[in-house]
């Protein structure tokens, strides 16, 4: 059980990632919270560099909901990244895209 004693300040915004991730997978709720503070708190740079990574991570991640709302408000105070936004949005959802497309050609083809 979480007992409020992980120190995540000498973890690169990766490792984080892959905690919260595996940590979603377990329901350790608490540390999920204590993550998602950490890297909006402490990480925020890395978040907004690694947008892509961390959208596509916390996603599939229904506990992750201030994370997943984390770049809307972050934009939302921000006019001048809105654009950046936009754009950051259309290269996730066509990456998104590709992948998808990817697996139905394996599927259905059984090569690649």
């Amino acid at each position: 059980m979480y007992t409020n004693e992980v120190d995540l300040t000498e973890q690169s915004g990766k490792n984080i990632l892959e905690l919260l991730f595996t940590s979603d997978e377990l329901l350790l709720d608490e540390l999920i919270k204590h993550i998602q503070d950490h890297l909006i708190e402490k990480k925020s740079t890395w978040v907004e560099q690694n947008f892509i990574l961390v959208l596509r991570t916390v996603i599939k991640l229904s506990s992750c909901k201030k994370l997943q709302d984390y770049p809307s408000v972050k934009i939302h105070n921000h006019s001048l990244l809105q654009k950046s936004f936009y754009h950051l949005i259309k290269i996730f959802f066509m990456d998104c895209l590709n992948e998808m497309i990817y697996r139905l050609k394996k599927l259905f083809f059984g090569f690649i």
